[in-house]
């Protein structure tokens, strides 16, 4: 049976995602394996999931 996921456990799981990428990417820059350009870009990205809650 497939498990439901409340739309508390949703946002719970985007606020962890959106934390380890704040803090995977600048050690990802740091190491070339992620431009400053696409960091900038991907954060944008993540704060317009979080402004409309997931």
């Amino acid at each position: 049976m497939a498990e439901t996921f409340t739309a508390a456990d949703l946002a719970a799981c985007a606020e962890r995602e959106l934390a380890q990428r704040r803090r995977a990417y600048p050690r990802w820059v740091e190491a070339k394996r992620m431009t400053q350009t696409l960091a900038d870009r991907a954060h944008g990205g993540d704060r317009a999931q979080a402004s409309r809650g997931g």
